[in-house]
């Protein structure tokens, strides 16, 4: 009987013969999720760009894991049985085979498209987010709004925290706007009096699901000067066990988790929460989740409980 065949799809091509040489802290990791691939009998395979994708399931020119953190080129086309998609982006995968691949294409454009998060979850979860087109756009709805209340300005498709803008809605009309994106106009999340018994002061919650389980959390503080938590801006990341998480909160992104399993299917996402006064909101959802680091103690369930979100697709 011929062995299953897993293949993780990167949109941009990465090195060779170690793709993961540039993952620092989390290199390791990927080699025991491919380690894992081999140990439950699969054939594992790491498609490197969208330039090895062809159509369907199909592949070409892929990498084959054959252990001890060794790929080599397999220069036949190969049909995956399902696909753990990292390619970001909405180009893949199409509706046809979203059944065989974590995440549907529907639930990345929700994720992918900051309004179109606003829209699926509503004022319940979040603060008012309006679309922005232009600046024109920008100063009509300035009419209506408070202009000494404080707001996030931010590409509506952005990632790492690039390209956001923050301050007194009357200060952002002096923004010159990149005329190729649209924006999010976002009411402000004020994460100054942190979350008690975890952090003080300005933060960033992240809290990971893997069908409808949490696997991994975590909180970000920005760098001193800065409200940007990212790590890529200088933000500093520290893992918290799930279990530190207050009640209020685990049954927020409980509730969240539901609605998109209900809509979209079991998934891996993120779910980036800011806290007010106790009150959680939800800054945004994430379909694109790196691995752990190697000294988190998350990263084992993270990788088991991925390979039983796929058997079941």
């Amino acid at each position: 009987m011929d062995k299953k065949k897993l293949v993780m799809f990167f949109g941009k091509r990465r090195s060779e013969p170690d793709p993961f040489l540039t993952l620092g802290n989390k290199r390791s990791v990927y080699y025991d999720f491919f380690d894992k691939g081999l140990e439950l009998g699969l054939r594992v395979f790491l498609a490197n760009g969208r330039e090895s994708y062809r159509k369907g399931l199909v592949f070409e020119n892929v990498l084959e894991y054959k252990g001890k953190e060794i790929f080599e080129k397999n220069k036949e086309e190969i049909t995956a049985d399902f696909v753990y998609d990292r390619s970001g982006g909405i180009s893949f995968p199409n509706k046809k085979i979203s059944s065989k691949v974590i995440n549907g294409i529907e639930f990345k454009k929700i994720c992918c498209d900051k309004f179109k998060t606003y829209k699926f979850l509503g004022d319940s979860y979040m603060k008012k987010t309006y679309s922005i087109k232009n600046i024109i756009e920008l100063k009509e709805m300035f009419k209506k709004i408070n202009l000494n209340n404080k707001y996030f300005l931010k590409p509506k498709d952005g990632l790492g925290g690039k390209g956001i803008f923050f301050g007194y809605a009357k200060d952002l009309l002096s923004i010159n706007l990149n005329k190729k994106d649209c924006y999010v106009l976002q009411e402000f999340i004020d994460t100054s009096s942190g979350i008690e018994g975890i952090v003080k002061g300005l933060h960033d919650l992240r809290i990971v699901f893997i069908g409808e389980k949490i696997v991994w959390s975590h909180v970000r503080s920005p760098r001193e000067g800065t409200f940007l938590s990212n790590v890529s801006q200088g933000g500093r990341i520290i893992e918290i066990d799930p279990k530190r998480i207050p009640k209020k909160i685990l049954e927020k992104a409980t509730l969240i988790q539901k609605l998109i399993t209900s809509k979209y299917g079991k998934s891996i996402f993120s779910i980036d929460f800011g806290i007010e006064n106790g009150e959680p909101f939800v800054f945004e959802l994430n379909d694109r989740i790196g691995f752990p680091t190697e000294k988190m103690e998350s990263k084992t369930i993270f990788i088991n409980e991925l390979y039983n979100l796929l058997s079941k697709i």
